[in-house]
């Protein structure tokens, strides 16, 4: 009896274990989105649409790029020299596009054990880490531009990017490819 509570008790941990791992993983991807806002809010901010029409316009082509193009408008319309946030931009869009395509595929040996949990949820904690430095920086750079464009806009303007750039329900964009509609599938909401 003693081994099988044992195992129960490892198996009750590792479980455990692999919830925080989640909720790791999910505070590594919002860093990662945060990056792509304030890159959409920093180029609409070094843009040169002066209309609200050309604006919002301008935010929706912004909001629908990978982050890899979104470095790459922002270069284009800062027209300036980068240099180390340049190269940390590139090192936050390998990782995201690893957290996102790669991650738990490559980590299914590591979740078997507490040590490879908690390999996972140290690497999980310096990718945040790193990704929200870079963030801070980015804002820093730009707190300028971003505070004259933020200054320009009326209230409904303000109120039309945010929602372009941190949207609502209604406008989520396509549903998953091939998820069953609510209420098609017996047993499933």
């Amino acid at each position: 009896m003693g081994k099988k509570r044992e195992r129960a008790r490892s198996r009750a941990e590792l479980l455990e274990r692999f919830k925080e791992i989640r909720m790791d993983y999910a505070h590594a991807m919002e860093q990662a989105q945060e990056i792509e806002a304030t890159l959409v809010l920093v180029s609409l901010a070094m843009g040169t649409a002066s209309t609200a029409e050309a604006i919002e316009a301008d935010a929706i082509d912004l909001a629908r790029k990978p982050i890899e193009r979104l470095r790459k408008a922002l270069g284009t319309r800062f027209g300036g020299e980068l240099g180390q946030l340049e190269r940390d931009l590139d090192r936050v869009r390998r990782i995201r596009n690893f957290l996102a395509h790669n991650y738990f595929r490559q980590r299914a040996f590591a979740m078997t054990s507490l040590e490879g949990c908690e390999y996972m949820s140290d690497e999980l904690l310096r990718a945040s880490m790193f990704m929200g430095l870079v963030n801070e920086r980015l804002m820093e750079k730009f707190e300028d531009p971003i505070n004259a464009f933020s200054t320009n806009l009326t209230a409904e303007e303000s109120e039309r990017i945010e929602a372009l750039i941190e949207p609502d329900a209604d406008s989520y964009g396509s549903p998953i490819p091939g998820l069953p509609e609510p209420g098609t599938v017996p047993g499933m909401f």
